[in-house]
């Protein structure tokens, strides 16, 4: 029970930073695809030493045919790390973990998932 109390604390404390970490938790055993990066922004958000960079990513992956999209969106200190994750994105997009039974609710983690883009994008290429 304490544990719980815990984590519910600590979700409240980091707000939406703290939800997509246990949605990104909660999906790490989900079947993955390929994605395509639809777009990205890079914002100030706050002012003084609370300022951080968002960066939000919009992507897209196809299931069975059918085309979903999600968002990733990820705080830092500052523009430069957001402006260079956002370019390895676009460069080498890691794949989204999609829920089996619901398809379109997706997460994307780059850095646990980093590895399979590269696995996946070499697949292409040996075979192109």
């Amino acid at each position: 029970m304490a544990s719980l109390v815990f984590v519910l604390i600590w979700l409240a404390r980091f707000g939406p930073n703290g939800v997509a970490w246990l949605q990104r938790r909660r999906a790490h055993s989900w079947p993955w695809a390929e994605t395509m990066i639809e777009g990205g922004t890079v914002k100030p958000v706050g002012e003084g030493r609370s300022r951080v960079y968002r960066l939000t990513v919009g992507y897209s992956y196809s299931i069975r045919g059918e085309k979903y999209g999600g968002a990733y969106s990820e705080p830092f200190s500052s523009e430069s790390e957001a402006k260079a994750l956002l370019e390895s994105l676009r460069v080498l997009p890691p794949p989204a973990r999609y829920k089996p039974s619901d398809p379109c609710e997706s997460v994307m983690d780059p850095y646990r998932d980093a590895a399979l883009a590269v696995v996946s994008h070499g697949s292409e290429n040996a075979s192109s």
